[in-house]
């Protein structure tokens, strides 16, 4: 495939950190939203732009190497290309 397996293991490593931190936030959120003070207010509009953030970036970087793997396979003659 044109990879080397500790590269792919690497990859999967960091989606699991990355879904275990967009976990972590949402349970702050949570916790915060029934405080219901100003600052907790404040405090989630952080959280929710370091979400933002982080799934923005897990998916680019997931996609875009899920896409080389893809095509790794295709050129490999282990998959066929998906017509359309």
């Amino acid at each position: 495939m044109g990879q080397h397996p500790q590269d792919i293991a690497g990859m999967i490593n960091e989606s699991a950190k990355t879904l275990s931190w967009l976990a972590e936030l949402a349970t702050v959120i949570k916790e915060q939203a029934f405080i219901g003070t100003a600052a907790a207010h404040c405090r989630i509009g952080k959280i929710a732009g370091v979400i933002e953030y982080l799934g923005h970036d897990a998916a680019n970087s997931f996609g875009c190497y899920g896409e080389d793997v893809i095509d790794s396979l295709i050129k490999a003659g282990l998959i066929e290309p998906e017509a359309g």
